[in-house]
């Protein structure tokens, strides 16, 4: 099974290689892709697939979606974040059963779940035989957790070592585990999670250091931009001879952006590009410059970035 990111046109797709459509029928999966396929799971990312060649290509269409190991670089996870992933997972569970779909199909892997922003929630995918346990999913996700976990929080700490301690027993049982997800109550708790909530106080930082990382937010196929040092200046662009960053979208202009560094700051023009370039959902005047701080989301066209 090979999963990949993919631009398409416009969208950026996430495609999984299934494998010989034969072998699928006759393994049955072929109805959990048509149950897939043609209905709307609370939870799951729709999908759709070709076969092609006799061989079975599924892909998820993630525009819009910020990838979840992408949004940890921008939120460390704390007790709100894991409990709204958790909450989700469980949702997702009980959901799929009226299709008779597989839980141990659910990828429980930050690489492939997405934070929807519209929504502000947790979606997945679901693929017909991944077939990995969902239990050791959960212990090896929250093993990933605690390497980058928001320590100052300390009542989600213990929240998630409790979690802990019952994704690694055998006798683990998902209703179980769902009344310990509920849990977790902490004062003026939201009910949903804005990833950006924790940087508006940096927002207002007169300088900033002349490295930054740049991070692409819904594009796995996406490398993180790094300015500062020796790399003073990064046009951004489709055509690949031109440009230093390179995005293969048809909604990127073949020259689109500049970021240079200029009197220790960091700057953003853009170069009159057809869709657009914009700092914080205000879309920039062809050839102005903006200054960049800690916290603002760029948008390239459809293409969504944090500065870090």
């Amino acid at each position: 099974m090979e999963i990949s990111y993919r631009t398409k046109d416009i969208y950026n797709v996430l495609e999984i290689n299934l494998g010989p459509s034969k072998k699928l029928e006759k393994d049955g999966m072929l109805y959990r892709l048509k149950m897939l396929q043609a209905n709307d799971i609370p939870g799951l990312l729709k999908m759709d697939y070709a076969v092609v060649n006799e061989l079975i290509c599924v892909h998820y269409n993630v525009s819009s979606r910020y990838i979840l190991n992408r949004m940890f670089k921008v939120k460390k996870p704390d007790g709100i974040i894991l409990q709204q992933i958790m909450k989700s997972l469980c949702k997702t569970v009980e959901k799929q059963k009226k299709y008779l779909l597989d839980a141990n199909d659910i990828v429980f892997v930050p690489e492939y779940m997405f934070y929807d922003s519209a929504n502000e929630n947790i979606v997945m995918i679901n693929v017909p035989g991944y077939n990995k346990n969902l239990r050791l999913q959960m212990k090896s996700f929250i093993e990933d957790i605690m390497k980058i976990y928001n320590h100052n929080d300390r009542t989600g700490l213990e929240y998630m070592y409790n979690l802990y301690e019952l994704v690694c027993s055998e006798k683990f049982e998902m209703s179980i585990f769902q009344k310990d997800v509920n849990s977790y109550k902490k004062s003026n708790q939201k009910t949903k999670i804005n990833i950006f909530e924790s940087t508006k106080q940096i927002n207002d930082i007169k300088e900033i250091s002349v490295t930054r990382e740049i991070i692409p937010l819904s594009n796995g196929e996406l490398e993180s931009i790094e300015i500062g040092g020796q790399q003073r200046q990064i046009i951004v662009g489709r055509e690949a001879s031109e440009a230093d960053y390179h995005i293969a979208s048809q909604q990127i202009s073949r020259i689109h952006a500049c970021i240079y560094l200029k009197e220790n700051q960091i700057y953003i023009q853009d170069k009159n590009s057809t869709n657009g370039t914009f700092v914080n959902a205000v879309k920039l005047k062809a050839l102005s410059e903006v200054k960049l701080k800690p916290g603002d989301v760029i948008a390239f066209a459809n293409e969504e970035f944090y500065v870090a």
